[in-house]
């Protein structure tokens, strides 16, 4: 699986929790559990093997602001937000991470 960040303004604070730069805006165990689901999608087959894992609680958004995307949870707050093309492979784009409450 080829996980990306999407280049947009969120990329770089995407960039710096995942590689342990510390960011104030969230908390410690959000960037552990944004760590966490980045590493469990770069090692994912296929989009099922998401779903065999139900913490990360995933699903695809039908209306609002982020509908058509997809998202994982960090932690309880807080989800990754996705975006998923095949081009031929399967390549997970990051977008960011929002507390959807």
């Amino acid at each position: 699986m080829r996980v990306e960040f999407k280049n947009n303004s969120k990329w770089r604070e995407l960039l710096d929790i995942y590689e342990y730069r510390k960011i104030a805006k969230f908390p410690k165990n959000t960037e552990q559990g944004f760590r966490d689901a980045v590493y469990f999608l770069k090692g994912i087959k296929s989009l099922e093997d998401i779903y065999q894992v139900k913490s990360y609680h995933f699903e695809k958004y039908k209306v609002g602001k982020y509908k058509g995307k997809h998202s994982i949870r960090c932690d309880r707050q807080f989800r990754l937000i996705m975006d998923i093309e095949t081009n031929p492979e399967l390549i997970l784009i990051l977008e960011e991470v929002v507390d959807p409450h």
